[in-house]
């Protein structure tokens, strides 16, 4: 069966919904897997569109300093891991693998995480009060399933201009309705 040959695969390979840096260890098998069964055009790209994701990480100055600094990726820095793992770009590869063998390294001689594990109780598992109680502060005067059509259905010319007079206060809530 296979891919067909006159066809191009996108691979979403660099994850479009979180903010971890591409781990080149788990991009590189895939790629290899894909590979392996004679796809011969493939495209990489995001997993999904990158509106998920912040703009750009270098003005994240405090972030950057953290922990997790150096292996995290904006939308600007996922643009640069496409190009990088589609031009099999060594050093870029080289540099993530340390970074991810750093950050994980560092997690691990890191008791604190341990720490904080071993110190839960199971009255951190449950809320101290009842759903039906958050809801109603949670949800004032809603009903179960809140549901809007305005945008979902074409508006004719009368709808468009009831909907601007009332926005102005030229109309009453009443006329509106």
């Amino acid at each position: 069966y296979g891919f067909p040959a006159d066809k191009i695969l996108g691979a979403g390979l660099i994850d479009g919904r979180n903010v971890w840096k591409v781990n080149p260890a788990v991009v590189g098998d895939t790629l290899s897997e894909l590979t392996a069964t004679g796809v011969a055009n493939i495209r990489i790209q995001p997993s999904s569109s990158l509106q998920f994701v912040p703009w750009n990480l270098e003005s994240e100055k405090a972030l950057l300093s953290h922990t997790a600094g150096p292996v995290l990726a904006y939308s600007k820095q996922k643009l640069a891991e496409i190009v990088a793992i589609a031009k099999n770009d060594i050093a870029f590869l080289s540099d993530a693998t340390t970074k991810w063998g750093e950050y994980t390294s560092t997690l691990a001689a890191d008791p604190t995480v341990a720490n904080r594990v071993a110190a839960l109780t199971e009255a951190d598992f449950s809320r101290k009060e009842k759903f039906e109680d958050r809801i109603k502060q949670q949800l004032p005067g809603l009903p179960i399933l809140p549901t809007t059509t305005i945008g979902s259905f074409p508006q004719t010319k009368e709808i468009r201009s009831l909907r601007n007079q009332y926005k102005r206060g030229r109309i009453t809530e009443e006329e509106y309705e």
